[in-house]
């Protein structure tokens, strides 16, 4: 686990203690705006935020300057009622129908900030690590992935489930953790994303291009935190017992 120094100030020490928001059901741009708002006054908390929601319905989300119409098929979309919103944070396109997303926000006076992106996904990573080891009672070995190919980025290029980038969270080789980040003088914005199941497959088959093979490439790739049919009951418990766990270890570090 990534340990904050131990000569920090007390105001440092107190800068440690985490701000937990759970703001609830809503829909898919509802949730995005929400995060953009906090990334825009991040600059005036003392205090890393830890942000907590759910979504209205089927839900993606996709980067800042990706085009849904590019890369999804807008009439399965629409006969699945599934509701996209447009990420403050770049990247690709991502699922909110088995996940489970989150959002941590760290002000520029926390003395984990870093003006190097790669060790802040670090940091943030590091403790989905932790929180994965303790829901699977030690049984799973997380690791974050050092080694993008080019191979791997032309495969799933703009899915964030159908590839792994640097600094992602991986297990036995496949992603089960992805995010984006978006920074600014303030502070960043790092909004992530724990794979507790793989979306339908008439979802999926329905609204990714039959041209781009990125199912495959999804079922290749990915690693799921729960096996096999999975309940909704099932699925409300993960999120529940996941959310405790990066809870609890963001509020130790």
């Amino acid at each position: 686990m990534v340990h904050a120094p131990n000569d920090q100030t007390p105001g440092e020490r107190l800068m440690m203690k985490w701000k937990i928001i759970d703001t609830g059901v809503n829909s898919a741009q509802e949730n995005m705006d929400i995060d953009r708002k906090l990334l825009e006054e991040v600059g005036g908390n003392q205090q890393p935020i830890l942000h907590q929601y759910d979504w209205e319905g089927l839900c993606a989300t996709y980067g800042y300057f990706a085009k849904p119409s590019n890369l999804l098929n807008l009439e399965g979309v629409k006969r699945h009622g599934l509701k996209l919103g447009k990420r403050p944070t770049g990247g690709g396109v991502i699922f909110h129908v088995t996940d489970l997303a989150f959002s941590v926000l760290i002000p520029c006076s926390h003395p984990r900030f870093s003006l190097n992106t790669l060790d802040n996904y670090a940091f943030i990573n590091e403790a989905v690590i932790q929180a994965i080891k303790k829901f699977s009672g030690d049984q799973l070995e997380p690791k974050l992935y050092n080694n993008e190919s080019m191979e791997q980025r032309q495969i799933g290029e703009h899915f964030c489930m159908a590839k792994p980038t640097q600094y992602d969270v991986m297990v036995n080789g496949c992603k089960i953790g992805g995010a984006a980040q978006r920074r600014t003088k303030q502070g960043f914005l790092h909004q992530g994303s724990i794979s507790l199941a793989m979306p339908p497959l008439p979802l999926l088959n329905d609204v990714l291009r039959s041209e781009s093979n990125i199912f495959n490439a999804m079922q290749d790739v990915s690693y799921t935190l729960l096996c096999g049919d999975v309940s909704p009951k099932e699925l409300k418990e993960a999120r529940q017992e996941m959310r405790f766990h990066l809870a609890e270890i963001l509020q130790s570090i």
